[in-house]
């Protein structure tokens, strides 16, 4: 299976927008994409700019611009500092690019609080279909001559542009990304100070793996089952060049594998055994499941370190509580309308949806969902619990059966609407002794995950005959 591994890189070069693709304040930049995988496969654009739009959109972020020269003034000394955005090449790294070719459209970009995600395609060793990571920053003070005796003031206005800088390259929102420590060398008085400049998102960028034939790139349908889905790994990736993983504020919040943000705590009730064991992405483990963000159905988070073949992740309530921990404060859930009843929010309430029940009735709650307050899930008469009678509200008032109404009776195998013997009857007698019951359509009328005399064939011969006309 192939995975996703990701790498910071914090002094490297820029790169030239060139046509754009701009969704929000995330951009998707293709001007080092010196292959042209891109140009060559614009099913893959498609699918790559959809799912940034999509992270765009969840992130809802509110980035400020960046002023890439900052000058801090006391009384007739004046000293400024200059801050460069850089980035990993996509398609030559670890090689990267010349600082003077790319610089021109990066500081554009910035300055219209823009985030560009420089992307690109080569031929990836091992099991990787992709890498992502975050831009850096190469930080100098200009030259401004001797302090002529003006040391206070000098070293005054020195901090001043510092500060000043500080400001600008956080952003306003976002990860701490990255911070760079020196200590000034020359220029009199302002010899020997201690610098710290921390800055946030700047850029990032993407690569992908060449090799075409084990992507579906279609992100308007299903994934085919032998090969990667490239939506899946193109959001995964963009989900690290925003700072999920790389981020050094991401680092503050790991400890072995117990994350220490609040929001996520809040969320999922603690942060234990939420970290895989690279340090760069979430557990693939069953606890770490919730919510998809746009239909509500449960689905590990997209930062697993690892996706199997045939499978379409997208962005998880889980993954939204991670990057407001990291620093978006507005990557919040959005509203979401549902007809009621529909559990598995495909826009209809059917066998699907009453399978749901099966091992939740009568437990006291669903193993989560309930527990974060999602009651749209399975309790249906908001009691906080999910009990029979949800259950039972749920097939005779919301299900949808194939007679064009809603609601029908126990004993009704194959929601047609109606309880006779050819159908009904003869898929219980079926699995009478059938130790793995998990479905209304094998018979189990009474979601105890047994079908029996007492229980469902008592329900199927006393709603014999009936029907929801």
């Amino acid at each position: 299976m192939k995975s996703f591994r990701i790498f910071l890189f914090l002094s490297a070069v820029l790169a030239v927008s060139q046509q754009p693709s701009v969704f929000g304040q995330l951009t998707v930049n293709y001007s080092l994409d010196s292959t042209q995988f891109f140009q060559r496969n614009p099913v893959a654009r498609r699918a790559l700019e959809a799912a940034v739009a999509d992270l765009d959109a969840a992130l809802q972020q509110n980035l400020g611009a960046v002023a890439l020269t900052s000058t801090g003034t006391s009384g007739p000394v004046s000293v400024s500092s200059r801050g460069t955005p850089n980035v990993f090449n996509p398609s030559t790294v670890p090689a990267p690019s010349t600082p003077s070719q790319f610089r021109e459209e990066v500081e554009t970009d910035i300055n219209r609080s823009i985030v560009p995600i420089f992307v690109g395609a080569q031929n990836l060793s091992g099991t990787q279909l992709g890498f992502g990571g975050t831009g850096g920053l190469f930080y100098q003070i200009l030259p401004f001559g001797y302090d002529g005796g003006q040391g206070g003031n000098a070293i005054t206005a020195f901090e001043r542009s510092v500060e000043q800088a500080n400001e600008v390259f956080s952003r306003g929102e976002g990860p701490v990304v990255g911070t760079i420590s020196f200590t000034t060398t020359g220029n009199g008085s302002t010899s020997g100070i201690s610098v710290e400049l921390s800055f946030g998102l700047l850029n990032g960028f993407i690569s992908f793996d060449s090799d075409v034939n084990q992507f579906h790139f279609d992100h308007t349908t299903a994934p085919a089952t032998d090969q990667f889905d490239f939506y899946s790994v193109a959001l995964h990736e963009a989900m690290h060049a925003v700072g999920v993983g790389p981020a050094d504020q991401w680092d503050d919040l790991v400890s072995g594998s117990t994350w220490l943000g609040g929001q996520v705590r809040a969320f999922r009730g603690n942060g234990q055994g939420l970290i895989e064991g690279d340090g760069r992405h979430v557990l693939n483990s069953a606890n770490n499941m919730s919510p998809r963000i746009t239909d509500g159905v449960p689905q590990r988070s997209v930062m697993v370190p690892s996706f199997p073949r045939g499978t379409r992740m997208e962005i998880t309530e889980l993954d939204l509580a991670i990057l407001r921990d990291l620093g978006f404060q507005n990557a919040v859930v959005p509203q979401r309308q549902y007809m009621t009843g529909d559990i598995d929010r495909d826009g209809n309430v059917d066998l699907a949806d009453l399978d749901q029940f099966n091992g939740n009735v009568p437990a006291a709650d669903t193993g989560g969902f309930l527990a974060r307050g999602d009651r749209f899930f399975l309790d249906l008469d908001g009691s906080q619990t999910v009990q029979r009678i949800d259950f039972e509200r749920h097939y005779t008032t919301f299900v949808e059966t194939s007679n064009g109404r809603r609601g029908t009776v126990a004993g009704d195998a194959n929601l047609d609407g109606r309880v006779d013997v050819l159908v009904d009857a003869f898929a219980l007698v079926g699995n009478l002794s059938n130790p793995s019951i998990d479905s209304w359509s094998q018979g189990d009328f009474n979601a105890d995950q047994t079908v029996d005399v007492l229980g469902d064939a008592f329900l199927l011969v006393a709603n014999l005959g009936a029907s929801n006309d």
